[in-house]
């Protein structure tokens, strides 16, 4: 039995992000709570690819469960960004 994968596919380059496109990618995921830390942060795509689980928790001041579900999105961009965009 083959496990489905939830791809993602962007309309842009996440490294090129702005602040308010990382927020609005958020608001289409579980996480859409965490856009408003993102803005205030100042989170980019270059930022939130760089981000890891002991910083999203440090910086973020967020709970495991909440900070894993962020870093999953996180993942979910990534894997898109190798497959679209590094090349």
């Amino acid at each position: 039995k083959k496990v489905k994968v939830d791809t993602l596919h962007l309309t842009s380059n996440p490294l090129k992000w702005s602040v308010n496109e990382v927020v609005k990618f958020l608001k289409t995921t579980d996480c859409a709570n965490l856009a408003r830390i993102c803005k205030e942060q100042d989170i980019d795509g270059q930022a939130l690819l760089l981000l890891t689980l002991p910083a999203v928790q440090e910086f973020m001041d967020l709970k495991l469960g909440p900070a894993v579900k962020f870093c999953h999105q996180i993942e979910r961009v990534k894997l898109a960004f190798f497959t679209q965009y590094a090349k």
